[in-house]
C-alpha cells in the first residue's frame, strides 16, 4: 500500500485534466486569477451589451470587479461557489429581460465554471459591495454616526452644536403618496462650525444638493416608508420633538424634528465617502 501512495496525487491529476485550462493567466487580483480566456469571453459580454464599443476592456472590468470581489473577502464576505450560484439563481428570476440573458449564457456555452466566474462574480461583487456591504456596515461609517448622535443627544437638551459645512439643512413632509417629500431649503439657518477642509461656500448655503435630494427622493417615493415613519419612527414623537434615534437614510445620517403633523426639519450628516473607503480598502491586496 505504501508504494500506492505517491500515485495518488499523480492519477488525480490525469484525472482533473480535462477541466483544466491551457489559457494564460494575464492577471492575478488576490486569490483570483484573469486569464486570456476569462478576458476574451468578457469582451463579448460587453460587445453584446454595447456592439459599438471599441477595442478589449475585459481585462480591466475584470480586474475591477475581482479587486471588489477581494476587498469583500476581506472584510469577512467570501466569494464561495454556493454565493456565485445563489447570485446566479437571483438573476435568474429577477432579470426583465430573459432573452437577453439566455444570450449572455450562450457566450459561455456549456462552461458553467466560465459563466459563474466571467458574468456572475462580476455582477454579484459590484452589485453588493456598492448598494449592501458599503452602505449598512456600521463599522466604516460609526465616526459619522457619532457625530449625528452626538448632535441629537444635545439638540434634544435645547444645546443644538455647531454643524460642519458638509452637513447639510433640509425639510421634508411625510406623505402617503411619496413618502419622503423634500422641501428645496432656500438658506441654512443656525451656527455653523469652521472647517478647513470644507470652507463654506455660496453652494453649501442653499441646503441640499441635487444629487443628494434626487436620491433621498427616490428613497422615499413608496407608501412603505409612510407606513415604516408612521408605525416605527415617528408614533411618540410629538410635534416640536427631535425624533429621538438617528436615521439611516442610506448615503446619510437624518437627524429630523417634527415641526408640524407631517413636517420635519433636521440635518443630513453624510456618511464615509466611498471612494476613499475603496481606495484604501484596494491598496490592502496585491494587483499584478
Amino acid at each position: 500500500m505504501r508504494l500506492m501512495l505517491p500515485l495518488i496525487p499523480v492519477l488525480l491529476s490525469v484525472l482533473t485534466l480535462p477541466a483544466c485550462t491551457k489559457s494564460k493567466v494575464l492577471a492575478r487580483v488576490g486569490s483570483l486569477a484573469i486569464t486570456e480566456e476569462d478576458v476574451r469571453l468578457r469582451d463579448q459580454v460587453i460587445q453584446f451589451y454595447y456592439p459599438s464599443t471599441d477595442g478589449s476592456h475585459g481585462l480591466e472590468q475584470l480586474k475591477q470587479s475581482f479587486l471588489n470581489a477581494e476587498i469583500l473577502a476581506n472584510n469577512g464576505m467570501t466569494v464561495t461557489r454556493e454565493v456565485l450560484e445563489k447570485e446566479a439563481d437571483r438573476i435568474e428570476k429577477t432579470t426583465l429581460m430573459p432573452d437577453k440573458l439566455k444570450e449572455i449564457k450562450a457566450i459561455f456555452g456549456r462552461s458553467t465554471d466560465k459563466y459563474l466566474h466571467v458574468y456572475v462574480l462580476p455582477t454579484y461583487a459590484d452589485r453588493v459591495i456598492y448598494f449592501e456591504f458599503f452602505p449598512s456596515n456600521h463599522g466604516i461609517h460609526a465616526p459619522r454616526f457619532n457625530d449625528a448622535n452626538q448632535y441629537l443627544q444635545a439638540a434634544m437638551k435645547g444645546k443644538a452644536p455647531a454643524v460642519s459645512s458638509e452637513v447639510k439643512k433640509v425639510k421634508f413632509r411625510l406623505t402617503p403618496e411619496l413618502g419622503l417629500d423634500f422641501i428645496p431649503v432656500a438658506t441654512v439657518k443656525g451656527p455653523r462650525a469652521p472647517d478647513a477642509r470644507n470652507a463654506p461656500s455660496e453652494a453649501s448655503a442653499k441646503g441640499m444638493p441635487e444629487s443628494v435630494q434626487k436620491k433621498l427622493q427616490d428613497a422615499g417615493q413608496t407608501r412603505s416608508v409612510y407606513q415604516q415613519w408612521q408605525e416605527k419612527i415617528i408614533p411618540e414623537t410629538q410635534v416640536s420633538k427631535y425624533i429621538p434615534e438617528v436615521i439611516d437614510m442610506g448615503d446619510h445620517f437624518l437627524v429630523a424634528k417634527r415641526t408640524k403633523e407631517n413636517e420635519f426639519e433636521g440635518f443630513l450628516f453624510p456618511k464615509e465617502n466611498y471612494e476613499k473607503w475603496h481606495e484604501a480598502e484596494a491598496r490592502k491586496i496585491k494587483v499584478e
